[in-house]
């Protein structure tokens, strides 16, 4: 290995005690302690402290952090970009925060169940004034739109109901059913009641 001195100690090279690594260390001795970069035989790479990279980063293979490890971003925008495959986030959940507290978290529950939490408000934001959705064949069955203002509520599926359901006493029961193969008949489970002198016309 190579060994140089600039005011303080630092080796460079080829560590036969240790997997035949290449390492940089700050010693005279190549073997005396753990590198702070170290390379082994199958290029993968360790760095001990912070990496500072100027310019880009091309990673070929595995990007692997240790336990509790973070990437920060200081400045600019941070883009995950997939050219031949998808983009994949794995292990647990995924948080988004501001300012470093009160997070978003999505979470995947390992059986395809899909939770989003928020310590505040949960707000969808459609620019199309539509919030689609749509069943597991990807088939649309329902709408909510903004139409200059009013909310609409929508079935899309072709003679197919919207119904209201509650929990009476524990037990599910259909408050009310509009037929949309009847042009929107109400039926009803159970009473209408009025307030004095209302009125039906």
């Amino acid at each position: 290995y190579i060994y140089l001195y600039a005011g303080s100690d630092w080796s460079l090279g080829v560590d036969n005690s240790d997997g035949d690594k290449f390492k940089i260390v700050s010693s005279n001795d190549i073997s005396d302690e753990t590198g702070a970069i170290e390379i082994d035989t199958s290029g993968n790479s360790v760095f001990a402290g912070t990496a500072t990279f100027a310019a880009n980063v091309t990673v070929g293979h595995d990007l692997k952090m240790p336990t509790s490890g973070e990437i920060d971003w200081n400045g600019g925008d941070v883009k995950l970009v997939g050219t031949a495959d998808n983009i994949k986030l794995q292990g647990g959940s995924l948080s988004i925060t501001g300012d470093g507290s009160n997070a978003a978290t999505l979470t995947e529950s390992g059986s395809g169940d899909f939770t989003i939490t928020a310590i505040d408000d949960l707000r969808l934001d459609a620019g199309g004034s539509d919030i689609v959705l749509r069943g597991a064949s990807s088939q649309e069955f329902g709408r909510l739109t903004n139409d200059d203002g009013n909310t609409v509520i929508r079935n899309t599926t072709s003679n197919h109901d919207i119904i209201f359901k509650g929990s009476d006493g524990g037990s599910t029961i259909t408050a009310l059913t509009l037929d949309m193969s009847a042009a929107g008949s109400a039926y009803f489970n159970h009473d209408i009641v009025m307030p004095d002198n209302g009125k039906v016309t």
